[in-house]
């Protein structure tokens, strides 16, 4: 998922991944009411945003690759 985003443009900054993470655990327990499923609901909202926070880091880092790998010229 993180490759074919990276391929398709989108880049991600840790700040953003981290915000993105946040908002999505908000999201998931509070307007999407996981608060209702008492314990269960709360671990399915931590568990989303910690997914999407390792997905956006995964970008972050083949961006970061990209753009910091040093190729050496023979030339």
């Amino acid at each position: 998922e993180a490759q074919e985003k990276f391929r398709v443009g989108i880049r991600v900054s840790v700040q953003k991944a981290i915000l993105r993470a946040g908002k999505i655990f908000l999201l998931k327990y509070f307007r999407y009411q996981g608060f209702r499923d008492g314990g269960h609901g709360f671990v399915v909202a931590v568990l989303m945003g910690f997914y999407f926070f390792s997905a956006n880091i995964k970008i972050w880092e083949l961006g970061y690759k990209k753009d910091h790998s040093q190729e050496v010229s023979l030339k």
